[in-house]
C-alpha cells in the first residue's frame, strides 16, 4: 500500500509539472489535440441526461466546459486530484460566459475517495482517470465509487485505454517492422476481461465504442511506417488529420469509451 501511495504521489507532480507547462490549453491531459476532439466529439453524443454530471479526473476544465455547452440546461461538477489543475480550472471557469458560471464548479478530489453524495448524479464522466492508479484494487475502488454516486438508471461514460487494443494496435505495429509503443510509466491500461465482470452486479454494458481505432491505424501505424524509424511521428500531422474523418475499423485503438448505465444499488 505504501507503494502505491509513492506511486500515487509521482504521478500527482507529473500532472502538477504539466498544469504549469500547458496552462489552459487542452493538451496538458495528455499531448495529442486530435484524439482530445474526437474524444469529446463522441462523449458529447452520450449526455443526454438532465441531471447532473460529474467529470472526475477533470483536469483544467478544458473538456468539463465543453460538456457544458452541449448540455446547457444541466449542473456539472469537475474534480480532480490535482491542486494546479484545479486551479486552471477555475480560471478557465471565470473567464466563461456567466450562465456557465452558475451551473458549472470544480473543486478538489480523491477518486478513491470522493465527497460527492450518494445516488447524486445522472452521468459520471471519466477521462483516462481510472489509468492513472497502478493497481487493478485501486481501479475497483475507484469504479465502485463511480457506482456509488450515480442515481439508479444513472450512465456511467469510461473514456480510458484498453489493455486490448493497446496490444492489437502493437501486433499491428510489429507487421509494419515498428518497435512496441509501450504504456506510459504512469498508466495502467484497463483489461476489459477484468472490467467487465467486476461492473456486472451493478451495471449494464450499453455500448464498447472504439472510437480511435481508425485513428490509430493512421497516426500510430501508417504516419510512423511512411516517414521511417528514425524520425519521431507528428501529433498534429496531416496524416493525422486525414485519419480523423474515416469511418471506424477494427480493433486497433487504445482509447475506448465504455458506456455502463447502473441497474443496482
Amino acid at each position: 500500500m505504501k507503494e502505491a501511495a509513492q506511486q500515487i504521489g509521482k504521478i500527482k507532480e507529473y500532472y502538477e509539472e504539466r498544469s504549469k507547462n500547458f496552462h489552459g490549453q487542452a493538451i496538458v491531459s495528455m499531448p495529442d489535440q486530435l484524439l482530445i476532439n474526437l474524444e469529446n466529439q463522441v462523449l458529447r453524443k452520450y449526455l443526454t441526461r438532465r441531471g447532473p454530471l460529474l467529470d472526475v479526473g477533470c483536469a483544467n476544465g478544458y473538456s468539463t466546459l465543453e460538456f457544458a455547452k452541449t448540455r446547457p440546461s444541466i449542473s456539472v461538477r469537475g474534480v480532480d486530484y490535482s491542486e494546479s489543475m484545479i486551479q486552471d480550472a477555475k480560471e478557465l471557469l471565470a473567464k466563461s460566459p456567466r450562465q456557465f458560471q452558475k451551473r458549472v464548479s470544480f473543486g478538489i478530489g480523491d477518486v478513491l475517495g470522493l465527497k460527492e453524495k450518494k445516488s447524486h448524479y445522472d452521468q459520471v464522466v471519466s477521462k483516462r482517470c481510472i489509468i492513472n492508479l497502478p493497481s487493478w484494487e485501486l481501479q475497483q475502488k475507484a469504479l465502485q465509487e463511480f457506482i456509488r454516486v450515480l442515481k439508479p438508471q444513472g450512465t456511467l461514460l469510461l473514456s480510458e485505454a484498453s489493455a486490448q487494443g493497446w496490444r492489437n494496435m502493437n501486433r499491428l505495429r510489429k507487421e509494419f517492422g515498428l518497435n512496441e509503443i509501450p504504456q506510459p510509466w504512469h498508466n495502467l491500461y484497463l483489461d476489459e476481461e477484468k472490467l467487465f465482470p467486476t461492473l456486472k452486479p451493478w451495471m449494464k454494458l450499453v455500448e464498447n465504442i472504439n472510437f480511435s481505432s481508425t485513428y490509430y491505424i493512421g497516426s500510430r501505424v501508417l504516419q510512423p511506417f511512411i516517414i521511417g524509424k528514425d524520425k519521431e511521428p507528428c501529433f498534429d500531422s496531416e496524416i493525422n488529420k486525414l485519419f480523423t474523418l474515416f469511418p471506424n475499423v477494427g480493433d486497433y485503438g487504445t482509447q475506448k469509451l465504455y458506456v455502463f448505465r447502473k441497474e443496482s444499488s
